[in-house]
């Protein structure tokens, strides 16, 4: 599965609009069907975690 496709899935993007990586990230941990992540927050995996409450993913 190549990123491109996982970002064309996205319904909340309009033609153009570019996709965040915590918001790609986030959508293909979906489509693999993950439902819980876990991590250590620090300054670099901020996005991730930023992206997170918009989905199911947990």
């Amino acid at each position: 599965m190549d990123a491109l496709r996982v970002g064309k899935q996205n319904a909340n993007l309009s033609m153009g609009e570019k996709m965040e990586f915590g918001d790609l990230l986030i959508a293909y941990l979906e489509q693999l069907g993950v439902e819980y992540v876990f991590g250590v927050p620090g300054g670099a995996i901020e996005p991730f975690y930023s992206a997170l409450p918009l989905t199911a993913v947990r």
